[in-house]
C-alpha cells in the first residue's frame, strides 16, 4: 500500500499537504466538491449538475492502488482538512495496462500549480504500479487541462466536436515540458 504525506507549497507559497485519500476523508471530499463552481463541474464532468455518488466516494477512498488510486490535496493554512484538489486513476477493464485519469482543483486554487503537482505525482505512482499508459477525456474548451496534459506529452485525439481523448505513455521516459 502506498502511504506518504508530501508537504509542499503552491506557486503562490500556499502550504499544502498531498497524500493518498483514505476512507475517513469522505466528508472532506464532499465539502471540497461543493466548492467547485458549476462551470468547473461542467469542464470536469461534462455536466454542471454532476454529483458525487456513494460509489464515487468508495472509488476515491479505496485502498487498492492496483485498481484505483486517488490523491488529495489540502490547504494547510486553513483549519481542518480543507480539501482543494484530487487526482485519481481507475484501471480500464478492457485494457489491463491502461488507467483512466481525472484531475479536479477547487476554483480558488486553480492556476497555482496544484494540478501539475497532482498529475506529476499520479504519473509517478502509476508507473510504480506497472501501468503502461494513462488516458483522459477532456472537453475541447477546457484549455487549462489541455495545457496541463500537453506538458506531460499527452497524445490528443478528437473524438467529436466537443471531446478529446488524451493518452500518456508511461513506458520509457516521460519528458515534461515547461509551462508556456
Amino acid at each position: 500500500m502506498i502511504n506518504f504525506e508530501l508537504h509542499t507549497k503552491l506557486d503562490d507559497e500556499t502550504p499544502v499537504l498531498i497524500r493518498p485519500l483514505r476512507p475517513e476523508d469522505k466528508d472532506s471530499i464532499m465539502e471540497g466538491f461543493e466548492r467547485i463552481s458549476l462551470h468547473s463541474r461542467y469542464l470536469r464532468y461534462s455536466s454542471s449538475s454532476a454529483r458525487l455518488t456513494p460509489e464515487d466516494l468508495e472509488i476515491l477512498t479505496c485502498q487498492d492502488e492496483k485498481k484505483y488510486f486517488a490523491l488529495g490535496a489540502c490547504d494547510l493554512s486553513r483549519p481542518g482538512l480543507y480539501g482543494i484538489g484530487i487526482a485519481r486513476y481507475v484501471m480500464c477493464d478492457d485494457e489491463p495496462n491502461t488507467a483512466e485519469i481525472a484531475v479536479v482543483v477547487v476554483d480558488e486554487y486553480q492556476g497555482r500549480g496544484l494540478g501539475s503537482l497532482l498529475l506529476d505525482l499520479l504519473i509517478t505512482i502509476a508507473r510504480k504500479n506497472g501501468i503502461h499508459s494513462l488516458r483522459g477525456y477532456v472537453l475541447t474548451e477546457n484549455r487549462a487541462m489541455i495545457r496541463l496534459l500537453k506538458r506531460v506529452n499527452g497524445t490528443f485525439r478528437q473524438l467529436d466536436y466537443s471531446t478529446f481523448r488524451i493518452d500518456i505513455s508511461l513506458v520509457g521516459e516521460t519528458r515534461v515540458k515547461k509551462a508556456s
